[in-house]
């Protein structure tokens, strides 16, 4: 019954779409993604309640390890056909701010690797089922948080199996939106794996580089701080502040504060790069798989939709397509 519609419409029916579109009278058209990958892996560096866990994710050893305990091109095969290519969370070809560098930084696969620096850690001791052991003799278990109305299920359920195989019990959990709010608001989550977004322009939304707004799950307290820090005399005692980073995290605030007045867009580029360089030493977020498109399913009689746009919640999609050239025809004429 819609002439349109993009929103939640995922790349796991990409099959069932093409294959219904000539009697559904539809088609589907394949949009560029703003972002740099539709799938983004958040650890909680400000991880409450478990004092090991917390050090654990702020220990770029262990994010490191992660990253090449992933086997990216089994992801894209099973989850997005074959079409994607592995990548970090990083702006795209074509952006200004792309980085080469940063965009393939630690996406070997590589388990030996991972199993190293996991036991550099010292994380060494294992249970009977093989899982590394906590100093408390605990088995190390990861929660992976998502969303229940977000797609690329089977691709987080291999992130799990493949961070299993090294000795981490990492499961996946799935909640409702407000669930997944309340969590975050907490700080008890472990990680959250949420699309990637808007990294074309990452001015726009730096979610991913500098913890800015709610989508920063992986530094929530610092996030917090940053947004409140000159704001303390008009505060009530009862609003929490956040908390301030350590000295060498504020490189990231204290290179985006000068992005902020910088009216000079060679300038600014300049300085991003100095975040893609911090991102690339120090994997404060993963990516697994960039370059899916978005589907977007028209029906027949709707027209003057592009066959290409760029898609994202920055670009306000479909804003950027010229909406009001839109028609619908019903005559299919």
């Amino acid at each position: 019954q819609l002439g349109m519609q993009a929103r939640r419409v995922n790349f796991d029916n990409y099959a069932l779409f093409k294959r219904e579109a000539a009697s559904g009278g539809y088609r589907v058209l394949e949009w560029e993604m703003g972002g740099g990958g539709p799938i983004a892996i958040a650890f909680n560096l400000n991880r409450r309640g478990d004092p090991f866990l917390h050090d654990l994710f702020n220990d770029r050893r262990f994010r490191i390890a992660m990253s090449h305990a992933l086997n990216r091109d089994e992801i894209n095969e099973v989850q997005f056909l074959g079409v994607g290519k592995p990548r970090q969370m990083a702006p795209p070809r074509g952006s200004a701010y792309y980085s080469e560098e940063l965009a393939n930084a630690h996406i070997e696969f590589d388990p030996e690797k991972a199993n190293r620096l996991l036991d550099e850690i010292g994380l060494t001791e294992r249970t009977p089922d093989g899982f590394r052991r906590r100093p408390d003799g605990r088995p190390l278990q990861i929660l992976l948080d998502t969303s229940d109305s977000m797609g690329s299920q089977q691709a987080i359920r291999l992130i799990a199996t493949q961070w299993r195989a090294v000795g981490v019990d990492a499961r996946m959990r799935m909640m409702s939106g407000p669930l997944i709010n309340q969590r975050r608001n907490t700080r008890q989550h472990d990680l959250m794996i949420w699309w990637g977004e808007n990294e074309k322009n990452p001015i726009m939304d730096p979610r991913y580089y500098v913890p800015i707004g709610l989508g920063a799950d992986w530094a929530p307290d610092y996030r917090q701080w940053y947004g409140l820090r000159f704001h303390d005399e008009a505060l009530g005692e009862d609003v929490p502040r956040g908390v301030e980073p350590p000295e060498d995290f504020m490189r990231l605030y204290n290179i985006w504060d000068r992005i902020l007045v910088e009216p000079d867009a060679e300038e600014r580029v300049r300085l991003w790069q100095k975040i893609n360089d911090i991102q690339q030493e120090e994997l404060y977020t993963i990516g697994v798989v960039g370059y899916i498109p978005q589907l977007i399913l028209v029906k027949n009689t709707f027209r003057n939709v592009p066959d290409n746009a760029i898609y994202g919640f920055t670009y306000r999609s479909p804003g950027v397509a010229a909406p009001e050239c839109f028609s619908i025809d019903e005559e299919g004429r």
